[in-house]
């Protein structure tokens, strides 16, 4: 009797619970499921008794980038990340029921955890996010020929390291690396894929636009050792419009503003200095405006040289200005004063009345000699056309030095 129980028991195992070897087709994800996760170990990478590393194939589909923080040096990425090798673990093609597909989906994140995965990370990543709206975008496609994808719907912000030299008309390049944590290149080896290796949409970001992008393969030495790391490079040129407008375009007018003051009169002191006064706290106040948005540094950027040299031309208005007072002070001939102090004029005498007035006003404008109101005859002429040739110059320079970054970085391998 006791063997009989044996044998319907043994019968019945075989019936409903074949082995691995014993299963006679899979028509279902489940079963499917069921059977490459007989006797596997989800702890042990593939290919480990194999000579070489495992080859993981990584692909990127980047739909979103920004903002970019020029305060904290850093900008934000929305990608989908893939990832593939080989597992003939999960190798089931010769399993399969007719009309039975080669390839599973499994979208539930309770079935990754059974299933062997890289230990991918980024190390220039400053906060990383998995979306889970409104189900946890994660899913994981194999294929009855033993090929493992895992893919994942992520945000990432990333370091960069940004140069200041020519802002606003500089073009910044954002590095994003990835390698394996625990895993070196005897281990693992990570490749781009070939054919949708990068994919990056249609994308509209502000203040910036991306003109071209790189990708390597390259290796990461740590205290641990060499390991196989994969590195994508964003270059982005940045839109000058929104400066010009909001600074360059009213530092000009500034000066402009300040050149009125030679078309006053030398003798309106008030009305001078306050426009003086006012034109340069209007410029200080742009340039300290212009340093609040960007990190504290002390390499002199692009638009500090203009707005210093619209401080210095407003600056030198109101120069301009004391000089005029200062020489338009009148002048006394004490020997003349005394001719006149003891001569017989009659008050009725018009003439000598306007001969007076006459007298006094040259003596108000020459000085030693030289004639006071040609400074500001001059000031007109020179100021405005002295502003011109440094903005030829300085506008020249540095577009054309935009237009030759631009053109190494989209010309270099």
């Amino acid at each position: 009797m006791r063997y009989a129980v044996i044998a319907v028991s043994i019968y019945f195992k075989f019936l409903f619970f074949p082995t691995r070897g014993e299963e006679k087709c899979l028509s279902s994800s489940t079963g499917t499921l069921n059977y490459f996760q007989t006797d596997y170990d989800y702890r042990i990478r593939p290919h480990l008794n194999a000579q070489g590393p495992l080859l993981i194939n990584v692909s990127l589909w980047i739909y979103s980038i920004g903002p970019i923080s020029e305060a904290d040096m850093s900008f934000r990425m929305d990608f989908y990340f893939t990832q593939d090798w080989q597992d003939d673990r999960v190798y089931f093609i010769d399993k399969i029921c007719n009309g039975s597909r080669e390839e599973y989906a499994f979208p539930k994140a309770p079935v990754l955890p059974s299933i062997w995965r890289p230990d991918t990370y980024f190390p220039s990543a400053l906060d990383s996010q998995l979306h889970d709206s409104p189900t946890p975008n994660v899913a994981m496609w194999v294929s009855g020929y033993g090929k493992v994808s895992y893919g994942v719907r992520m945000t990432l912000v990333s370091k960069c390291h940004m140069q200041f030299h020519y802002f606003p008309f500089d073009i910044q390049s954002c590095t994003v690396s990835m390698l394996s944590y625990a895993n070196d290149k005897n281990e693992v080896e990570y490749r781009w894929s070939n054919d949708k290796g990068i994919h990056i949409e249609d994308i509209s970001i502000a203040q910036f636009s991306l003109i071209t992008h790189k990708k390597n393969e390259t290796r990461t030495i740590y205290h641990h050792g060499e390991y196989s790391s994969l590195s994508l490079t964003l270059v982005f040129k940045r839109h000058v419009g929104y400066y010009l407008i909001q600074t360059i375009i009213p530092s000009i007018l500034c000066v402009g503003l300040s050149w009125v003051s030679f078309w006053i009169k030398r003798d309106a002191t008030p009305a001078r200095a306050s426009l003086g006064i006012t034109t340069v706290l209007a410029v200080v106040t742009l340039i300290a405006s212009d340093s609040w948005s960007l990190p504290r540094i002390s390499t002199i950027k692009a638009i500090e040289v203009y707005l210093f040299i619209c401080l210095l031309f407003v600056f030198g208005a109101l120069i301009e200005f004391s000089a005029v007072c200062y020489f338009n002070k009148p002048r006394y001939d004490f020997k003349k004063q005394a001719e006149e102090n003891y001569a017989m004029v009659d008050i009725n005498d018009t003439t000598n009345i306007i001969d007076k007035e006459e007298r006094t006003n040259k003596s108000k404008m020459q000085f030693a000699g030289f004639d006071v109101g040609k400074i500001d005859v001059c000031s007109r002429i020179g100021f405005p056309l002295v502003f011109a040739l440094i903005n030829l110059i300085y506008w020249a320079s540095y577009m054309s030095i935009t237009a030759y970054s631009a053109n190494k970085h989209i010309n270099a391998d």
